[in-house]
């Protein structure tokens, strides 16, 4: 009898016990379905920086599409808060054609769009306001052999700012780099040679020819 009445209580006591942990479990799952560290930083986010206490500096997360193309990054705080996105998209290559750049209030900030020539290489990039108006965009040129031969950087109104030259060796690697003005005047030049232990050393000098730095 007495064994009887304890085995009674006692599976009264478990079976309460079951209830308290199952609306226990129930309950939490009613909140914020992001599981979160020990600082409130929801586990989906990855830190992109530390100090020199070890304490990360911030937080982004990448999401994808099915061609494993990034469509969108977004960055955040040490507290977890949204700092601004950027939206991309691609074309049927696979070639990044544009990118939404987006504040914290998700207001468009700005715009980049991308055009590629047939062989995938770029051969216009632009630069947009948050009205989409062009601010500046460049423009790339190559040599017979697919390097590249010439950039062009346009202000929005179509006026040359200035321009980059390039020149290659018989191994394809590049032997001179001059900068010029909008006007097609010369600002510096940079030469680049390779020593007997394999070392790329660069020789910069102004218009006049005069050496100016070395490294």
């Amino acid at each position: 009898m007495l064994k009887a009445t304890f085995l009674k209580r006692f599976t009264s006591v478990l079976l309460a016990v079951i209830l308290v942990l199952s609306c226990a479990v129930l309950f939490a799952g009613c909140g914020d379905s992001k599981d979160k560290d020990k600082n409130g930083i929801p586990d989906d986010l990855t830190a992109y920086g530390y100090d020199k206490d070890g304490h990360a500096t911030g937080y982004y997360k990448n999401d994808y599409d099915d061609e494993g193309n990034c469509i969108k990054n977004a960055s955040y705080d040490t507290k977890g808060n949204l700092l601004g996105y950027t939206m991309y998209e691609f074309d049927e290559n696979g070639n990044e054609t544009k990118k939404i750049y987006y504040g914290k209030d998700e207001k468009v900030k700005g715009s980049a769009e991308i055009v590629y020539d047939e062989y995938n290489r770029i051969q216009k990039y632009s630069n947009l306001n948050e009205k989409g108006e062009v601010n500046n965009y460049v423009v790339y040129e190559y040599n017979p052999i697919g390097l590249e031969s010439r950039v062009y950087r346009y202000n929005g109104d179509d006026t040359l700012k200035s321009y980059t030259e390039y020149e290659y060796g018989s191994q394809k690697e590049c032997t001179k780099m001059t900068e010029y003005t909008g006007a097609g005047e010369i600002k510096y030049y940079v030469i680049y040679k390779t020593d007997e232990a394999g070392n790329e050393i660069s020789y910069k000098y102004d218009a006049e020819g005069n050496l100016i730095e070395k490294k």
